[in-house]
């Protein structure tokens, strides 16, 4: 368990990562290796905040990511190779899913 104090000023998303990797340039000297040798760390799902009923928002951010989502379905629909079309209908309503509600939100 983790019991800390953060102030902040504005609405913000928190997330921990164990250990961070070593910046650029530092030693990686102490950090634990997987099996290949690449560093082992952990990120959690970010826990958003909301300050006086403000939350995150940044509609530049979302609409990066919505052009992202986009272009990763049409690489799907062009590479990728499923057991029948229901399984590919799964994997691209994810997708149309994730559109809309981008779409959505950024449209406010």
């Amino acid at each position: 368990m983790l019991d800390v104090e953060v102030d902040l000023a504005g609405p913000a998303w928190l997330a921990l990562r164990t250990p961070p990797p070593p910046g650029k340039g530092a030693s990686e000297g102490g950090f634990p290796k997987s099996e290949l040798g690449g560093l082992l760390f952990s990120h959690t799902s970010p826990v958003y905040v909301e300050v006086g009923g403000k939350a995150v928002w940044d509609a530049g951010v979302a609409r990066g990511l919505l052009e992202e989502v986009r272009r990763a379905k049409e690489t799907i629909l062009q590479k990728a190779i499923f057991a029948d079309g229901h399984e590919k209908a799964h994997v691209l309503g994810v997708y149309d899913a994730a559109v809309e509600t981008l779409e959505k939100l950024i449209g406010r």
